[in-house]
């Protein structure tokens, strides 16, 4: 086995039949900046447009920037940014080279680097995957409490934030009368486009009342949908891909089949033709976001947090779980799906039925942490707004009072063992020691979490029959467990 790096020199030496670029990559420019390089970027929205540059070709390559660390950079750079994707699932693996991306800046290293890429007319779209808290954003619209975005009001020559980063590119726009660009968000945020919007356009007006009003004239801002389980990589997935290419990959990432986008087509400079590689372009995204935010990321929470308290460390074990199965579509057809507007045609019981097969796939295994991290960002759009819809409608959740205790429980930092583990949230550092301190008094616990995480809407917080629910299974949860819990839903 060679111990060369998958690069444009070893290229031609990737075994096959793995799948290699059909354009020779350097010869193509960036007409895209994509904020926020992570295994789902490489999985899907740069898979995406590697497709359309194998069919079309056009300068649509990426320069990607990193927010934070050089981790991404270093390891892509030794590599021409070539990196392998391997779609898995229970018997197939495919593997295929992607050549979409040009480059990573790192933007603590240089943010004016940065700053005179997106301004560069070169660029035609920006696009995120910042994760929700990337957005500094509160209710819809911009923290200014966030203390990224108060170092970036003083500083936006050196900007942290994605807010900053785009108001200070728009300002070297303007100066320089360049045309504007479409910022494409592929976070799971409802509405996420209108969210940058709101976040982008509040900034600027603190900057610069006629920078505001030519980033409203400028600048487009769309929604957009994206869905594909992409796990955390890890030594054994590496030394799999070796073998699968011939050669050493750095940067690979797994991923399953499936891939999803459905983007707002609201573009000001152009854009790949991502539609022929199957992306949906339609008016309004807010039919399939509410659909697969609810159904899809609001299950994959559900199973997070009941499957770790269950002993189960990956998703495919826990939906593998009767009981946690059933819970999980008594949450599609009782709770979410009542909520949904479903598009015309569009086949829903088929939609549910995918996703839980999905979960199922052993071959890319998820871990029930990772998709708990950051519960304060994602519950409030995956499992509170689909209470408070149903609530506000009269009706009372099945499910979701168990799944929002589970994460009171998780909160505490301690496993189905007892043994402690990290709580990866914003507000851990609030929540987790209330968690624990209330641990031994549920009513005290579900009190006090939810006025400290502010993330509940007025509505549940009123619904005493709501919170007394939250209560029961967190007290049931503690005395009982999860598990034989669970058996009194089902």
């Amino acid at each position: 086995m060679s111990n060369l790096h998958l690069n444009y020199e070893s290229l031609s030496n990737v075994l096959d039949p793995v799948k290699k670029p059909q354009y020779t990559p350097s010869e193509h420019r960036s007409g895209i900046v994509h904020i926020g390089i992570g295994a789902f970027h490489k999985a899907h929205q740069a898979v995406f447009t590697d497709d359309v540059l194998n069919m079309h070709g056009g300068d649509w390559r990426i320069t990607a920037v990193s927010l934070r660390r050089p981790d991404a950079r270093d390891q892509l750079e030794k590599q021409n940014s070539l990196y392998t994707v391997v779609e898995k699932s229970d018997g197939e693996i495919s593997p295929r080279i992607i050549g979409a991306v040009e480059k990573v800046l790192v933007c603590p290293e240089d943010p004016q680097q940065v700053i005179n890429t997106i301004a560069s007319t070169d660029i035609k779209i920006v696009s995120l995957t910042i994760t929700e808290k990337g957005y500094c954003q509160k209710n819809g619209t911009l923290d200014t409490s966030n203390v990224d975005i108060a170092h970036d009001l003083n500083n936006l020559s050196a900007p942290k934030s994605m807010p900053g980063l785009i108001v200070a590119a728009c300002a070297a726009r303007k100066l320089n009368n360049a045309n504007g660009f479409t910022v494409l968000s592929c976070d799971n945020l409802p509405h996420n486009g209108k969210i940058t919007q709101n976040v982008v356009m509040r900034f600027a007006e603190k900057v610069d009342a006629e920078l505001a009003s030519w980033i409203a004239t400028h600048i487009s801002f769309c929604s957009t949908m994206v869905d594909r389980i992409v796990p955390a990589t890890t030594s054994a997935d590496l030394d799999e891909v070796k073998n699968l290419i011939g050669l050493t990959d750095d940067a690979a990432v797994i991923c399953e089949p499936f891939r999803q986008w459905v983007i707002e087509d609201n573009f000001v400079a152009g854009r790949p033709q991502w539609e022929d590689a199957g992306a949906l372009l339609v008016a309004n995204v807010t039919p399939y976001e509410d659909m697969k935010l609810r159904l899809l990321n609001g299950s994959h929470s559900a199973l997070a947090y009941l499957g770790f308290l269950s002993g189960f460390d990956f998703i495919h074990e826990a939906i593998a779980n009767p009981r946690l199965l059933a819970l999980t579509k008594k949450l599609m057809d009782e709770d979410v799906t009542p909520t949904l507007n479903v598009p015309s045609g569009f086949d829903l019981d088929a939609y549910k039925a995918i996703i839980r097969t999905r979960f199922a796939n052993s071959q890319v295994p998820y871990k029930t942490t990772q998709v708990a991290n950051d519960g304060s960002q994602k519950l409030p759009q995956r499992i509170l707004a689909v209470a408070d819809h149903l609530i506000s409608g009269g009706k009372q959740p099945a499910v979701i009072p168990a799944i929002i205790a589970a994460w009171f429980q998780f909160l505490e930092g301690q496993d189905s063992h007892g043994e402690q583990h990290t709580v990866n949230d914003p507000l851990a550092n609030t929540l987790c020691p209330l968690a624990l301190k209330h641990k031994a008094n549920d009513t005290k616990q579900v009190q006090e979490l939810i006025a400290a995480s502010q993330i509940f809407p007025e509505g549940l917080i009123a619904n005493t029959e709501f919170i007394n629910s939250i209560e029961h299974y967190l007290a049931k949860f503690h005395a009982k467990g999860v598990l034989t819990t669970l058996a009194e839903l089902n």
